[in-house]
């Protein structure tokens, strides 16, 4: 089995679900989507996805398996980094493989991405092959958007998602609350070399960026949770997180093979 692996918190991020199910359609079995009942600070959150996805296409959605989850016991509402990313986040990327809803196998191949982290349609059969080459975890690189569908951030480099079997991460990197099974993986140093799909990064209403802000596993970035300060950063294509970053833009034309939604 064949699986894309990815959690959301948003109603903008129908749109990356829907861009998942098409370009994998034909090469994975199914695209499993998880939703919390708190955000990446451990914010009590309400489940906002069910009702967009039971309006999705049903031929389109058959390869949906959707799990709004509880993992409130789990997490910790915290603004410390280091809590963030080593348990509440660490929690949310992992939930796949403590879930009892599936059966996974040693030879089951899991895409572990964001759900902004789409994989275009004519890659995955020469990542499978890579894959099964190497014989181990390997890392996908990204084409890099940010802001706008079209704004293609050309000296960015992304590789954060990953490709792997199951076996080769059932053993746990540690355990939370006694029996809680943190296996994920990101950003390996193994990479596929070619550019594999689009991170839609940031891609949303400017009053969904300051939801997330105020939300999310960065919480030193909260102060630019501005109208204002947003407006501005997508007009001016200004990289406000760190001004001495290289942000170079390129505005793709509409119908540009490299965007997906």
């Amino acid at each position: 089995m064949k699986y894309i692996k990815t959690y959301c918190y948003a109603e903008h991020e129908i749109d990356f679900i829907k861009a998942q199910l098409i370009q994998s359609d034909g090469y994975v079995d199914y695209v499993v989507v998880y939703e919390y009942d708190v955000t990446h600070v451990g914010d009590p959150k309400p489940f906002r996805l069910e009702s967009l996805i039971k309006k999705l296409d049903k031929n389109l959605s058959k390869r949906l398996i959707y799990r709004p989850v509880s993992v409130k016991h789990l997490c910790k509402q915290t603004k410390e980094s280091k809590v963030v990313h080593e348990l509440n986040e660490a929690v949310q990327r992992s939930y796949f493989f403590n879930d009892q809803f599936f059966n996974l196998n040693d030879e089951d191949i899991i895409i572990d991405c964001d759900v902004d982290e789409i994989i275009y349609a004519h890659r995955f059969k020469e990542l499978f092959l890579f894959q099964r080459i190497i014989g181990m975890p390997v890392s996908i690189k990204l084409n890099q958007f940010f802001f706008k569908p079209t704004y293609l951030w050309t000296d960015a480099k992304f590789s954060s998602p990953t490709l792997y079997k199951f076996s080769w991460v059932k053993k746990p990197k540690y355990i939370v609350d006694n029996a809680f099974k943190v296996c994920h993986r990101r950003d390996l140093h193994i990479k596929y070399p070619r550019i594999c799909g689009a991170h839609m990064s940031w891609i949303m209403p400017v009053s969904s960026m300051i939801q997330k802000l105020n939300s999310y596993s960065h919480p030193e970035y909260q102060k630019f949770a501005d109208t204002e300060i947003l407006t501005n950063a997508i007009k001016n294509k200004e990289y406000i997180f760190d001004k001495d970053r290289d942000f170079n833009i390129e505005e793709l034309n509409p119908g540009d093979p490299r965007i997906v939604i």
